[in-house]
């Protein structure tokens, strides 16, 4: 039961009960509380991304005819992932149609790689306006 002397000032402490363990009335008077709760922390985790970061936009340098170019290409979100039957069979007709016609336009598809929610092409082109054509298709 609690008690009128004063105790030593060591004992004064509060000391916490263990995590999970209930603590009784009996408990409280003798200095034993609930392990203190700990606000909850804002913002945890990787901070959420307001856009999606792309390379910087500069004028591109002029190129000889016969440089070979890395591009990757990003789909929007809301489109299927390309690694599938259907986003392959697209590609390969928009990529025969490219080939097709690169005597008019100066631009070559060399080699791709498809990935999830990208494309990756190594390509040529004879000259700036060509490369930039080839690009917007």
């Amino acid at each position: 039961m609690f008690s009128p002397v004063a105790r030593p000032r060591s004992d004064r402490r509060r000391r916490a009960a263990p995590a999970g363990a209930q603590v009784s009335f009996d408990d409280l008077v003798r200095g034993i509380t609930t392990p203190p709760r700990r606000p909850r922390r804002r913002r945890r985790g990787r901070p959420p991304m307001q856009h999606r970061n792309s390379v910087k936009r500069c004028a591109r340098p002029r190129f000889a005819r016969t440089s070979v170019h890395h591009v990757s290409l990003r789909t929007v979100d809301t489109l299927p992932r390309l690694r599938t039957h259907a986003g392959r069979e697209v590609l390969e007709r928009a990529l025969t149609g490219a080939r097709d016609h690169t005597r008019v336009t100066g631009f070559r598809v060399l080699h791709y790689a498809l990935e999830g929610n990208h494309l990756h092409l190594i390509v040529e082109a004879d000259d700036d306006t060509a490369l930039s054509r080839g690009m917007k298709g």
